[in-house]
């Protein structure tokens, strides 16, 4: 099924050009909060499940804001910030004013440009030493990291060089080894093994296909009816950046997401156990399984998907358009005007891709060649030369 987005918001209507940077939903009272390069927290009300009205703005950080999440269930009225401006902070929605934050795990994961994962122990004065746990050296610029799986007991970073790791949490912090256990996958050219296994998949549904686009009956790539509308299709001439990681809880399947001008793609992530079970020794990235396409117009720099049970919508994207879409698989979502130029399969009605719609800064660091559609790259292990991070000091 074919998602399409049911809603758009711009969020630069009163003169303040900006893009945005991340968008998260609080589900239970349907909130969003949207950080933006203009240094603020944009906050809207999502009540309806098919629009966003602004209900106001988060003003402190004075420099980039470099994450936004919300607080546990417990506390859905708490959103939490983190910035280049050195500071960690904690928002109270429902007073507009900046809080305290009180950690409720007992260790805190940060990422660092210095290519440090640092993990310190919450239950101990983060000023003394003993609250260091171990360090982990990714080696570059650390852009993003999540945990993952059905205890969270993994870990994957994306770079500023839009490389991919993942770890297994337990190992990768054990004291057992000098600064834990390395990645049991890497994928240090992840856009063109993107590329590679998008292409792969295109190619042998227009094979398929006879070379032409089949009739609806005919089925096609990806779940689609037509190859020409398929994921794989959409990425064939190369994933341009990464955007992420999403961990889908109900298949229990951790999924790369990436993009190509104003389109976004989930690949799914096939982990590799050693024989007998144990440990994990590699990962492969499988071709596209879906594509939000037809609403952004620049790079998506933020997806966040959520449980659909929540509302008619199943996914929040955020861009470089200063745009926040809603998105819906459910075709008989109402679509509210200014959603974008798109048809009800999410696919866009006028305009297209194009170099001379391509923008010509991207996010993250420097941006090797495209992929060549080569077919899926080797599964990566533990066994890099890199070596396994070391465990050093954090100061």
């Amino acid at each position: 099924m074919q998602p399409w987005c049911c809603f758009s918001v711009k969020t630069d209507f009163n003169s303040d050009p900006h893009y945005v940077f991340k968008a998260v939903l609080q589900p239970s009272n349907r909130v969003v909060a949207a950080s933006t390069s203009s240094g603020l927290i944009k906050l809207y009300d999502a009540q309806a499940g098919t629009q966003l009205n602004h209900v106001g703005d988060l003003r402190g950080h004075t420099d980039t804001i470099t994450d936004v999440a919300f607080a546990a269930a417990d506390s859905p009225g708490l959103v939490h910030s983190s910035s280049t401006d050195g500071t960690v902070r904690g928002w109270d929605m429902r007073a507009g004013q900046e809080v305290r934050f009180h950690p409720s795990t007992r260790c805190v994961a940060s990422g660092s440009i210095d290519g440090l994962v640092a993990v310190h122990d919450t239950c101990k004065p983060l000023t003394n030493d003993e609250a260091f746990v171990a360090a982990i050296n990714v080696g570059t610029s650390v852009e993003e990291l999540g945990m993952y799986g059905a205890r969270d007991e993994r870990l994957w970073v994306r770079t500023g060089t839009e490389t991919l790791h993942l770890w297994e949490w337990g190992r990768a912090v054990t004291e057992s080894a000098e600064g834990g256990e390395g990645a049991f996958a890497e994928f240090l050219e992840a856009r063109d093994t993107a590329t590679g296994a998008a292409a792969a998949a295109a190619a042998a549904a227009s094979a398929a296909a006879g070379g032409a686009s089949p009739s609806p009956a005919d089925g096609g790539a990806g779940g689609c009816t037509n190859p020409s509308l398929s994921p794989s299709n959409a990425f064939r001439h190369g994933v341009e950046y990464l955007v992420g990681c999403h961990y889908d809880a109900p298949s229990q399947q951790l999924m790369l997401v990436a993009g190509r001008d104003g389109t976004v793609g989930f690949w799914p992530l096939l982990e590799q156990q050693a024989a007998g079970g144990g440990a994990l020794v590699g990962a492969e990235v499988q071709p596209p399984v879906m594509a939000l396409q037809g609403a952004h117009s620049g790079v998506v720099r933020s997806v966040q998907c959520y449980d659909s049970q929540q509302g008619p919508a199943f996914c929040i994207t955020g861009g470089e358009d200063a745009q926040i879409c809603l998105w819906s698989l459910n075709p008989n979502t109402p679509r509210t005007p200014g959603a974008g130029s798109l048809n009800r399969k999410g696919v866009a009605l006028e305009g297209g891709e194009g170099e001379g719609q391509r923008r010509a800064h991207r996010r993250g660091g420097a941006r090797g060649k495209g992929g060549k559609g080569e077919g899926p790259g080797p599964v990566t292990d533990k066994n890099s030369d890199k070596g396994p991070p070391k465990r050093m000091s954090p100061y």
